[in-house]
């Protein structure tokens, strides 16, 4: 229990499980690592030139060619080719985990040639795993949690061969410590950097996103949501897009003015937020987008949009309802396979079923489906 309370301590110590949401973390950790995987290959070129050059060197030194320090250094280069070659098709998290592995082996092994070379030399000097822990410090997808664990297997096994006989060196654990302190302080200040970063990006972002005035999301950032819900679809999902256009609208802000008309696009806003939808749109004007993902029928929700607006009983003299009102068509389509395109009539689908439902008298909802491209009236 004192481990364990130790070790929760530890992790809300740390900027990787105290600075943002556990969702928020790990949608920066996916987006970190996609942006640093492609440059891996530096570090993975890095760690290879520096073992070769321990390898040559020792050669030129004299020593036999199946020195211990060197075989564990070819089983090093083994391993880090290997791990290269097997998660070149592994998605981003199964990516990173794989390679953390690969790090706490290679940790394990270097360990081993450190010790090796203190047998064959009679003394360790601080220069390997002051090496070891710079180039395994600089492996920026790694937080600082990670980082530790990492560093730690390298001073405990150090600890472990001394105390077993090995001459090591005081010094070379004094110093040893002393740049795992530093790194540690350094790294700490990067992770805190970089979610602050993060976290700016995020509200950067989303008020780019956020129509100023009703809160929904805006036509700039539509396509590319759509698009992450697309992909996300399981096959025999369904997604509904439906356009709702405020019914005679102009009128409204010719009588009213459109101060007025403003607050009838807030309250029309505050209604869509209420239902359980995936995406809602001011997509321009009067003119709203909700998308739903959903199994079997259309949700009930959307088929029954415009009696929600008519619920809402926003005075409207100049319509022949007396009051607020929507015209809404929706399209709707089902799955077939993961990762499908967007479909290139489904905007097209729910535009026209909206056009449909002004035709047939305005204050109505017209689905459609693309697939069977057939239409109904809710």
């Amino acid at each position: 229990m004192k481990l364990t309370s130790l070790l929760h301590k530890l992790y809300c110590w740390l900027p990787a499980y105290s600075l943002l949401s556990h969702t928020d973390e790990q949608q920066f950790r996916r987006q970190l690592i996609a942006e640093h995987r492609a440059q891996s290959l530096r570090y993975i070129v890095l760690a290879l030139a520096v073992l070769m050059a321990f390898i040559v060197s020792n050669q030129v030194a004299g020593a036999p060619w199946h020195n211990a320090a060197d075989v564990l250094r070819g089983a090093c280069i083994a391993l880090i080719t290997l791990t290269m070659l097997c998660t070149r098709t592994l998605s981003d998290a199964h990516w990173l985990r794989a390679w953390f592995a690969c790090c706490g082996l290679l940790m394990a092994l270097l360990v081993g040639v450190f010790v090796a070379t203190a047998e064959r030399w009679g003394y360790l000097n601080e220069g390997g795993p002051i090496v070891a822990m710079l180039i395994f410090g600089s492996i920026t997808v790694l937080h600082l949690g990670q980082k530790l664990l990492l560093w730690a297997i390298l001073v405990l096994g150090l600890v472990l061969m001394a105390k077993l006989g090995s001459p090591i060196s005081g010094w070379t654990f004094f110093y040893m410590v002393l740049c795992w302190v530093l790194m540690a302080y350094v790294q700490y200040q990067i992770d805190v950097l970089q979610r602050q970063h993060y976290i700016a990006e995020q509200a950067e972002r989303i008020k780019a996103e956020t129509d100023k005035l009703t809160g929904t999301l805006n036509r700039h950032a539509f396509e590319a949501r759509l698009t992450q819900l697309i992909d996300d679809l399981k096959p025999q999902q369904a997604l509904t897009v439906g356009m709702l256009d405020i019914d005679y609208f102009k009128r409204y802000n010719d009588h009213y003015g459109h101060l007025q008309g403003d607050q009838a696009l807030i309250a029309v806003a505050r209604c869509l937020k209420q239902l359980p939808l995936d995406l809602l749109v001011r997509f321009g004007g009067e003119e709203f987008i909700v998308v739903k993902v959903h199994n079997g029928p259309i949700p009930r929700e959307l088929t029954q949009l415009h009696e929600q607006i008519a619920a809402l009983q926003w005075p409207h003299a100049q319509s022949p309802f007396q009051h607020l009102s929507a015209s809404v068509g929706l399209a709707s389509y089902v799955c077939k396979e993961r990762g499908e395109p967007l479909p290139a009539n489904l905007l097209g689908g729910a535009d026209s079923a909206l056009y449909a439902a002004k035709e047939q008298g305005r204050n109505r909802t017209i689905a459609r489906d693309i697939a069977a491209s057939t239409a109904a009236t809710a």
